[in-house]
């Protein structure tokens, strides 16, 4: 089950000129391309799957550090893990950690830029990020049961997502 809830918009610790986030952008750029020519000669369907695909053993390599580093994923490391991962990953982002939910707002994200350069649309990126989200939230559920994803895509290029996961009621 994935849920949604609306937060207020984040006050990004990176620019449009850092670095890492150019770096990044760049990156995304070229797969952004490559995704375009795939849905080009087969489709959003079957390019999204090939993308999904590929998450697929970056994603199972996560889950298997998260095992061995944790015997117990609890809200705190996890969030902690999280934050970390998105800074060095070049993405403007702040995570609220409570006793049962790890927020994160993500302001400016080198995957939405790179994709938006390459000249792929604001709702086709949507689509691959909400479904790559809820692909990556079913994986994690598989491992960790008692949480469930949570997901907002940003409404305008200019606005924020916000992803995260809470304990189950």
């Amino acid at each position: 089950m994935f849920m949604s809830k609306k937060l207020d918009a984040v006050t990004t610790p990176r620019e449009e000129g850092d670095e890492k986030y150019v770096a990044l952008s760049r990156v995304w750029r070229r797969y952004g391309l490559l995704f375009k020519d795939l849905m080009k000669d087969y489709g959003f369907e079957r390019a999204l799957r090939h993308h999904i695909d590929a998450r697929a053993e970056i994603d199972e390599e996560i889950i298997k550090s998260l095992k061995e580093k944790y015997s117990r994923l609890d809200i705190e490391n996890y969030g902690a893990r999280i934050k970390e991962s998105y800074m060095l990953s070049g993405y403007a982002s702040d995570a609220k950690v409570t006793d049962d939910s790890v927020i994160i707002k993500l302001g400016l994200c080198p995957f939405y830029e790179g994709f938006k350069q390459a000249g792929l649309d604001h709702d086709v990126i949507k689509r691959v990020c909400v479904r790559t989200s809820h692909y990556q939230y079913d994986l994690f559920q598989r491992h960790y049961p008692e949480y469930e994803g949570i997901i907002e895509f940003r409404e305008t290029p200019e606005g924020c997502c916000t992803e995260g996961f809470r304990l189950k009621s």
